[in-house]
């Protein structure tokens, strides 16, 4: 994987690859923050996912999004309310080019943050 690169550009939530492990799959990750704590760098966020079966199986616990960030997928994609809470940059890869959350997605996670997390700092 290769080496961190912050994110420039000027959405309010970007999205990265996030790998567990070397015997992990891939999951991409909505990020809500990056920060530096003792000298690394650490990102919280949430998984997306497109799978139908996995929401159906667990629907209380996901965002169905409006409309799929990824401009080269049509599929119905889900977020897990659940937060991937300050782990090592070195388990993410570069900001992922060109995707977006429509402005309803992106109003839809903000109420659930200050809901479900009203104590996670205010972002722009």
């Amino acid at each position: 994987m290769p080496r961190y690169r912050k994110y420039k550009g000027s959405d309010k939530y970007h999205f990265r690859y996030y790998h567990l492990s070397n015997n992990h799959p891939f999951l991409v990750v909505l990020v809500l923050e990056e920060k530096k704590e003792n000298g690394k760098t650490l990102i919280s966020g949430f998984n997306m996912t497109t799978s139908v079966k996995l929401y159906n199986k667990r629907s209380g616990k996901f965002i169905k999004l409006k409309v799929n960030p990824d401009p080269s997928n049509k599929k119905q994609s889900f977020i897990k309310t659940d937060l991937v809470s300050l782990k090592p940059s070195k388990l993410f890869s570069d900001p992922l080019v060109g995707w977006h959350l429509s402005d309803e997605d992106i109003k839809t996670i903000d109420e659930m943050i200050s809901k479900k997390y009203p104590k996670l700092k205010k972002r722009p």
